[in-house]
């Protein structure tokens, strides 16, 4: 599961002084579509195979289970920021 904030402008868009980066974000709905579009997905994209391993793996105990789990959320975790980090500054070029 992957948890965070999405802030996106709500509108009135007409009111905004610049134009967005994305010409197809006119109002909320266009909005969040974009970020899920442009940023969230590519971002859990490159994250899914580090998961799809984890959950394909069988463990010997519940505790070497969780040690691993833990290590691989701290990679996803990261991995998944640098993606996002990624795609905005890839957008804002």
């Amino acid at each position: 599961m992957v948890l965070g904030e999405l802030w996106y402008f709500n509108g009135p868009f007409h009111t905004l002084n610049v134009k967005t980066i994305d010409p197809t974000v006119v109002d909320a709905f266009t909005a969040r579509r974009h970020e899920y579009s442009y940023h969230i997905n590519p971002a859990v994209l490159a994250v899914a195979g580090m998961i799809e391993k984890l959950e394909s793996t069988g463990f010997e105990s519940v505790g070497s289970c969780r040690a691993e789990c833990a290590s691989v959320s701290m990679k996803v975790a990261n991995e998944f920021a640098k993606a996002l980090r990624r795609t905005q500054a890839n957008e804002n070029k």
